[in-house]
């Protein structure tokens, strides 16, 4: 039962940061939508990320925004642009968290090429 609790606690948590991210993101863009847009796009972020799709979800996150976007009557120019800096900022904090604890951990990516190809075999 505790750990149920931390469980949940963490995991709105979450939600609620990416909610946030959203609301300020569409803020940037001098956009005052309905304050459930934040939420429903972050469903629709994560559903379109489980479409297969290219490495880093290009293409198939960017098209779940620009559709959820187009509910609410954004246009698919501003929604994209709103897209592509929603993913940045997603994206590229993991990528600069790993190649931190890349350098902390002094590994390189050819040691870890080489542990992977060596697991192959």
């Amino acid at each position: 039962g505790q750990h149920l609790l931390l469980i949940f606690s963490l995991s709105l948590g979450l939600w609620l940061g990416g909610a946030l991210s959203n609301f300020f993101i569409l803020r940037a863009f001098h956009l005052h939508l309905p304050f459930y847009v934040p939420f429903f796009l972050l469903v629709v972020q994560m559903l379109g990320v489980t479409i297969p799709s290219s490495p880093g979800f290009i293409g198939t996150y960017h098209a779940a925004v620009v559709a959820g976007l187009h509910v609410f009557g954004v246009s698919q120019e501003l929604a994209l642009s709103i897209a592509i800096i929603m993913h940045a900022t997603f994206f590229f904090p993991f990528i600069l968290t790993g190649l931190f604890f890349l350098w902390k951990e002094n590994l390189s990516f050819r040691e870890l090429w080489s542990a992977k190809m060596h697991d192959a075999s």
